[in-house]
Parts: structure tokens; sequence; C-alpha cells
């Protein structure tokens, strides 16, 4: 007995019990449909929070707590990345781009260049 197989026969014995729940009936008070609205509605949340709560544990296991991997402590371009005292941005860890370290002339270039691709683009969305 194949997957396959076994798919259709979970298919089909699934089909027979929804159309089984579907077709009873039961009256149900006005409370009573509240608390069914609150049940269908918890039932989506509970499940997705587990899921959250599953893939935080599996990532932790993974990777350690991201609280140990990396302090928090910056000054400037610099940073404590796993112990050890790291330049970011411009030129280190993630590249960046250069304007905090760049002189006053370097960023006026850069700044003219954005605005002609700015305009460039606000004259092809016109």
């Amino acid at each position: 007995m194949g997957l396959g197989s076994r798919l259709v026969q979970f298919q089909e014995a699934h089909r027979r019990f929804v159309k089984k729940v579907h077709n009873t009936r039961f009256p149900l008070p006005p409370w009573g449909v509240q608390v069914m609205k609150c049940v269908y509605f918890a039932i989506p949340m509970f499940v997705g929070y587990q899921c959250y709560v599953y893939s935080q544990e599996q990532s932790e296991a993974k990777w350690g707590s991201k609280k140990a991997a990396f302090d928090s402590v910056k000054s400037g371009n610099r940073a404590h990345i796993l112990g050890k005292e790291r330049k970011v941005g411009a030129g280190g860890v993630g590249g960046g781009v250069h304007l905090i370290d760049s002189s006053g002339e370097e960023q006026v270039k850069l700044m003219k260049g954005l605005d002609r691709v700015l305009k460039g683009v606000k004259k092809e969305s016109s």
C-alpha cells in the first residue's frame, strides 16, 4: 500500500467525517453560538502560538541565545560581537555605506547622485 493510496483513503475518511459533523445540527442558544465563535477563533491562535514557540526553541537550540552572541554595547561604528570588538557598517561587518567615515565633499557627491536617481524614478513613474 503506497503513500498515494493512503492519502486517497485519508481524504475519503476525512470527507465522510466532515459530512457527518456538518450534517448533524444541534440548535444552540445565543450564548452557545458565542462560545463556539470563541472556540473557532482560539484554536488557530493557540496552534499558531505553539508553532511560534517551537520555532523559537529550535532556533535557540541551533544558534544559541542572541543575547549571548551579540552584546548590545555599541559606540560609533564599533560593536562587541561574539566577545570581540569589531567594526560594523562601512568597511566592517555587513558592508554598509561610507557616510559616517566620508568627508563632507564625498557626502555632497553621494547626495547629488541620489537626487539624480530619484528624479529618474519620478520621471519613469509619471
